[in-house]
């Protein structure tokens, strides 16, 4: 999940500033040129695709299965150290 959202994100952000370009008339070529609607909407864009990251980013993650195990066996007594150990 925080993959996408990081890659939504970053979507987000380069098409606002694209739509940004564009509506300030630097990026010329489309209908959207010159439209100050569009450098606005650019901005709003690029400011949820950076809120996306930064929630993405806050976000805690599940932790690898090889850390897990890892964690499992040093919570376990081994036989040496439970006593249990039989000699016969």
């Amino acid at each position: 999940m925080k993959v996408i959202l990081i890659i939504v994100g970053v979507l987000l952000i380069l098409t606002g500033i694209v739509w940004f370009l564009q509506g300030i008339n630097v990026l010329p070529g489309s209908f959207m040129t010159g439209q100050i609607e569009y450098a606005v909407a650019g901005i709003v864009a690029a400011i949820i695709g950076a809120g996306l990251i930064a929630y993405s980013r806050r976000q805690r993650g599940a932790p690898p299965i090889e850390l897990e195990k890892a964690q499992d066996a040093e919570s376990e007594p081994t036989e040496a150290e439970s006593g249990n150990r039989f000699d016969g």
